[in-house]
């Protein structure tokens, strides 16, 4: 009995969303069609102006009151980093400057120091190249 056991302890459990050879797929409709997913869908309303973003959402709407303050005839994507600027400039908050910043100038390369042992042909002089003297 206790061979029956172990064995069974060893054997990895499935989770419910598994695919199995043979089986219908656990996705059935696939990937969002182009137009449905969340990044085309950002771009597009990041790229409406504010008259645009009233008549998608309704002058009386919550949203639509929120957006009759500000200018008609800006594209929204420029509100955003106005107000991530002004917040910034009065509220500064590491994380959103760093996420401001990491999608600016693309993140920080972050240097690896290796010492010892490594031999590769050319590496060294390549790592110069990229990285100068050191």
């Amino acid at each position: 009995m206790p061979a029956i056991t172990d064995n069974f302890k060893n054997k990895k459990k499935a989770n419910k969303t598994t695919w199995r050879k043979g089986m219908p797929s656990p996705n059935p409709a696939g990937r969002s069609k182009e137009g449905q997913s969340w990044k085309s869908i950002i771009a597009d309303v990041s790229n409406m102006k504010g008259k645009d973003i009233l008549s998608l959402v309704g002058r009386s709407s919550e949203l639509g009151r929120a957006f009759l303050k500000l200018p008609q005839d800006v594209q929204v994507k420029y509100l955003v980093v106005a107000r991530v600027i002004s917040v910034l400039a009065t509220e500064p908050n590491a994380g959103l400057f760093n996420a401001l910043m990491d999608r600016a100038e693309g993140k920080v390369a972050e240097r690896v120091q290796i010492d010892g042992g490594l031999e590769v042909d050319g590496l060294s002089e390549m790592l110069e190249k990229v990285y100068g003297k050191q």
